[in-house]
């Protein structure tokens, strides 16, 4: 069964959502400069709010982009979380320096290169990305590319390479634009190993508990086919 991750959670009552909907990892931003951003005072209440009915899990995930590997591990160990991912241009000397599990941010094109040599380099560039987190056993998430948002852009991206990527017999998760009415036929096209999204389970920019709700369960529904 794929795994499923709702991210950017800001609020105690949607982390709950989330876990009572059965998703599998919740995301924290921790993120420089973007609208999700939250201090490391405020995510380790809401972290200790929530392990107080919730000590099982899920695991928490903080996100981070092109920070020292000092900030990245003091927070992580200051607001207690169980996974850090990174949503730069992280090598693998900076995972070997971290003291949590990983997640790394592989990025691709937001539309598959239609010249030949192009769509080559860039599923290179992809499966070499994908063997460095396989040999550091790290998880890889699939992400529409964007230097303006490092921290996900919330837009889809062709998944046609993405399903490439998959039948070469890499391991990855999907993001980029997954939400409850798409997050099916995604995983129907791509079969990633997991699915994450943050605004495609939000309405005017705040979570949504019924929405967190029906993406779980459509994933659910579409892994288990």
């Amino acid at each position: 069964m794929g795994l499923v991750k709702i991210c950017g959670i800001r609020e105690l009552q949607h982390m709950q959502a989330a876990a009572e909907a059965g998703a599998d990892l919740l995301g924290l931003v921790f993120v420089q400069n973007v609208r999700r951003q939250l201090e490391p005072e405020a995510a380790q209440g809401l972290v200790s709010k929530f392990r107080l009915s919730h000590n099982a899990g899920p695991p928490i995930v903080g996100l981070f982009a092109n920070q020292s590997v000092d900030t990245v591990n003091q927070v992580a160990e200051d607001v207690d979380l169980d996974i850090v991912q990174l949503c730069g241009d992280e090598q693998p000397s900076f995972w070997a320096q971290l003291n949590n599990p990983f997640i790394q941010t592989i990025h691709l094109p937001a539309n598959t290169p239609s010249n030949k040599q192009s769509r080559i380099r860039t599923l290179q560039q992809a499966e070499t990305r994908l063997e460095q987190v396989k040999v550091a056993n790290g998880i890889a998430i699939l992400d529409r590319d964007s230097q303006a948002q490092p921290g996900g852009t919330g837009k889809t991206f062709d998944w046609t390479l993405a399903r490439e990527l998959k039948l070469l017999g890499h391991s990855f998760l999907l993001a980029g634009g997954l939400k409850p009415d798409n997050v099916g036929a995604a995983i129907g096209m791509v079969c990633p190993d997991g699915v994450d999204t943050s605004s495609g389970v939000e309405i005017n920019g705040i979570k949504d508990s019924v929405r967190i709700r029906a993406f779980v369960t459509n994933a659910r529904q579409q892994f288990s086919l």
